[in-house]
């Protein structure tokens, strides 16, 4: 067989469906791997035998088609590179020499790249995403947001019910951006990809969370654009990259504001599903109908927060929007509902889908 030149190296192209190596004569042990199609991909292997006589395999790195004699001398080829064929020539001809001194050359170039991987590992998207989660605070209140949960599921990150993120790992949903992107340096990441992914949660769903709503969602493409802005603004500021991707795309717009109200027969039709549901779910429902507080201060309320009589409802500034302490007369409808022993954990529960009323399903 010839030796390979910079002219016939362009000859060979990939196979429909086998692998190609071709031995390049010019270098000890060098061979040229095509993959098949539709890849192609073009790379460069060492053939040899190590000292116990088993045969082993180095890539050295991908197929570098530029101009072979414009290669530049003051940087030596190394492994994972893009080479050129006279750079493939000389690291051959040094890794031989190597070993020959009796150096191990796959357990050297494995653990290297090992370690590259656990690095790139340690600055992909996931890990930092992670770390994103477990240490940002809102400037306003030095405390995380209050919809971190709600934000971290955006991206694939799920902790359990009152664990802290600073001090245990999530799980990640299959198909998420965590799981997708995972350790995927997140300079990689440009805008069009984010803006891919964006559309696609308007017209489809967000990845790894299903679409309660089949239908284009411009609020399901804000909230993803949202949490990917605060996320990449924050790597910005860090310095994990040189610049947000994320400040050049348009945010979706705002869906228009709503006056759609229940009138007295969808209240009397809400209240009865309450009623027959009963507690906890039933009695949660019917406080947020008659005090008209946001869920999270609804669903977490505690029998320290009320007075003696349950006259005054005082919500803690850790559940509220401002996160300042709120007072709230109770009705005397809502201190009807309101059970002898109101239970902490009612939070881990959920209302069912009778009493949702249009609505996204309380969270309890």
């Amino acid at each position: 067989m010839p030796v390979l030149t910079a002219t016939t190296l362009q000859q060979y192209k990939a196979h429909p469906t086998n692998r190609r190596e071709i031995r390049d004569h010019g270098g000890p042990s060098l061979y040229l791997c095509i993959q098949p199609k539709p890849s192609g991909a073009r790379s460069w292997v060492l053939r040899f035998r190590d000292a116990t006589g088993k045969s082993c395999k180095l890539t050295l790195g991908p197929v570098d088609d530029g101009d072979d004699a414009k290669s530049n001398d003051d940087a030596p080829p190394v492994v994972g590179a893009p080479l050129s064929l006279t750079d493939a020539r000389i690291l051959a001809n040094q890794l031989m020499r190597e070993k020959a001194r009796g150096n191990d050359l796959v357990g050297k170039y494995t653990r290297s790249r090992q370690k590259a991987a656990a690095n790139a590992e340690a600055v992909g998207f996931r890990a930092l995403a992670v770390e994103f989660f477990a240490s940002h605070k809102v400037k306003r209140s030095a405390e995380r947001p209050r919809r971190w949960r709600q934000d971290a599921r955006l991206l694939g990150l799920v902790w359990e019910r009152d664990a802290d993120p600073a001090k245990t790992e999530p799980v990640v949903l299959p198909g998420s951006l965590a799981d997708i992107w995972g350790s995927r340096a997140v300079e990689q990441i440009t805008r069009h990809e984010i803006e891919d992914v964006v559309s696609d949660a308007r017209a489809k769903a967000i990845p790894g969370l299903g679409a309660n709503n089949p239908d284009v969602s411009e609020n399901r493409a804000r909230k993803l654009h949202a949490v990917l802005s605060v996320f990449f603004g924050w790597l910005a500021r860090r310095r994990f990259i040189d610049s947000d991707p994320t400040a050049a795309i348009e945010a979706p717009h705002a869906p228009k504001a709503r006056n759609r109200i229940l009138d007295d027969r969808e209240k009397r039709w809400f209240l009865a599903a309450a009623a027959k549901q009963g507690y906890p779910y039933g009695h949660a429902a019917h406080l947020l109908l008659l005090c008209g507080q946001r869920l999270v201060e609804t669903s977490g309320m505690q029998r320290s927060e009320l007075n003696e009589d349950a006259s005054l409802w005082r919500i803690p500034g850790a559940r509220s929007k401002n996160h300042r302490e709120h007072l709230l007369p109770m009705p005397v409808a809502g201190r009807q509902v309101i059970p002898v022993k109101i239970r902490s954990d009612v939070r881990s529960a959920r209302l069912p889908q009778a009493v949702q009323m249009n609505r996204p399903a309380f969270r309890l």
